[in-house]
């Protein structure tokens, strides 16, 4: 069968050997075609670390488990939310929780003579 210029002839597929139809002199089969481009992807994301602001936290102990309504390990909070989490009205963390941000220094939460909540350098 002719298609332009080129002839329809059945060749083996390179990775896997089974039998393909195609005008090209060397080709892989739809299944190793998949299976390559799965297998990139996987190598794409398989070093991959999320970029985190340059002013963020991340929770490194909460006194109270995530079960019980305390921040999981790692979660990411950005000083703006920071900020207002630790205002007298909201006042979201538990004294003792234990945070670092993206420099490495590590901040435990303690409790403000006028009410509300501060950071402490460890």
């Amino acid at each position: 069968m002719a298609t332009g210029n080129h002839y329809q002839r059945v060749i083996q597929c390179y990775v896997c050997g089974s039998d393909i139809s195609t005008t090209a002199s060397k080709a892989m089969c739809e299944e190793c075609r998949e299976e390559r481009a799965h297998e990139r992807s996987r190598l794409r994301y398989v070093n991959y670390k999320p970029k985190i602001d340059a002013d963020a936290f991340i929770v490194i102990y909460d006194p109270i488990p995530p079960e019980d309504g305390g921040f999981s390990r790692g979660a990411l909070i950005n000083r703006e939310e920071m900020r207002h989490m630790l205002q007298p009205v909201c006042a979201s963390f538990t004294v003792g929780t234990k945070l670092t941000n993206v420099a490495g220094e590590i901040y435990v939460v303690a409790r403000r003579k006028g009410g509300g909540l501060k950071l402490i350098h460890v």
